[in-house]
């Protein structure tokens, strides 16, 4: 939304006579906003910015729920409090101009992306095709979250991207300082102090195009964007997964402890196959058989009030995971790291996920098997939630 249109909806929207673009208001009642997603489908004047009779108010939060207006007459712009919203929630307009912009495909959107020391415009953030990682896989990556401003956990994160790279056999050109910088530089330019920030390393183009890439130059980007709970609902109801058919490899067949994204290669079929099941993701049993990982989150278990784990022998020890191992142990609970057989989920009680993405989820189902979101888990979650916002 351009600003002119902007300009036009401040003087078109009004609550207790205030424009509400941006601002946040208190309310006594809640008798009529109800989203109905089929308004949302059916109307194109929605895409049209304050078309001649509609303006496209979105995402209303209560709290850490959105919920949307659409489609509002202008005759009905200006509202009266007390009509309208209540259950003492705090009501928060987003930008429009900023959701407005971040509403494209992830190549075509406004903003800033770092790219190789400087901060360029997201859609000239571009790469060759020859580029060596596009063709072999030869690139690291991090995903970080940031709340209020500060960067969860964002120096381990730089420490374990320039880790990755190691295991890849190449050298970052930047510092654990310096890629900290990137990333506060990034969110500053796109005015966030909430977003997903991913990190990201790779070869480039260069003299070599075959396996072999030692004079090709090491390149790196961080970009940022607005990402809500990964799993949507699940995060009160428990996630559905399904069970892949691909397996975690050996740490002698691939460097496990790296985030490399040539990793993520059976991750992204196994999360395809599961959504064609009409699941959330895929559970992964390792090379041995023994119980995993999600494709993209470590997993914990409950059962008789103590907590099990995968041992991260040959997948990712994420960071995530760790702290909520630190936390689990400091509220005193008995945490096991060890191998675990696929016949054992059938006698757990409670199951989550932990990741950056997914933060804490908790899990409903795998296969056949069913798991309550239980008090612990709620607890876990709503700690970690504190802990990330402390």
């Amino acid at each position: 939304m351009r600003a002119a249109h902007l300009a036009a909806l401040k003087d078109a929207v009004g609550i207790g006579g205030k424009a509400a673009v941006g601002e946040e208001h208190r309310f006594d009642a809640l008798p009529e906003l109800f989203v109905r997603q089929e308004e949302k489908a059916r109307s194109p004047l929605r895409r049209r910015c304050l078309g001649h009779a509609l303006s496209s108010l979105r995402s209303f939060a209560f709290g850490s729920q959105y919920v949307s207006l659409v489609d509002i007459p202008r005759a009905k712009h200006r509202f009266a409090p007390s009509a309208i919203f209540g259950l003492g929630a705090r009501l928060r307009i987003r930008n429009l101009d900023r959701e407005a912009r971040m509403s494209g495909g992830y190549d075509d959107r406004d903003g800033k992306i770092w790219l190789d020391g400087q901060l360029v415009e997201w859609r000239d953030a571009q790469v060759h095709v020859l580029t060596h990682a596009l063709h072999y896989a030869s690139s690291v990556f991090e995903g970080e979250r940031c709340y209020d401003g500060r960067i969860f956990k964002g120096v381990e994160h730089s420490q374990r991207l320039r880790k990755s790279a190691e295991l890849l056999d190449f050298e970052i050109p930047y510092s654990v300082e310096g890629i900290e910088t990137a990333k506060y530089a990034v969110l500053e330019a796109n005015g966030w102090s909430n977003a997903y920030v991913r990190a990201l390393a790779w070869r480039g183009a260069g003299p070599d195009m075959g396996v072999a890439s030692l004079r090709n130059p090491v390149r790196m980007a961080v970009a940022a964007w607005e990402w809500g709970s990964y799993y949507g609902d699940a995060k009160m109801k428990g996630a559905k997964l399904d069970i892949a058919k691909w397996k975690r490899p050996s740490p002698e067949t691939a460097p496990s402890q790296a985030k490399a994204a040539g990793l993520y290669m059976i991750c992204t079929m196994s999360k395809h196959a599961a959504e064609a099941k009409g699941c959330s993701d895929a559970l992964m049993f390792d090379y041995r058989g023994y119980v995993a990982e999600r494709t993209g989150a470590n997993m914990f278990f409950v059962k008789d009030g103590e907590v099990h784990t995968p041992l991260a022998d040959c997948f990712l020890n994420g960071i995530t995971r760790q702290t909520v191992i630190a936390m689990l142990k400091d509220k005193g609970l008995t945490v096991h790291e060890r191998h675990i057989m696929p016949e054992e989920l059938e006698g757990f009680e409670q199951c989550w996920l932990t990741g950056t993405a997914a933060e804490v989820t908790p899990v409903g189902q795998i296969g056949d098997y069913s798991f309550e979101v239980g008090a612990l888990t709620r607890d876990v979650a709503e700690s970690y939630e504190k802990l990330v916002r402390a």
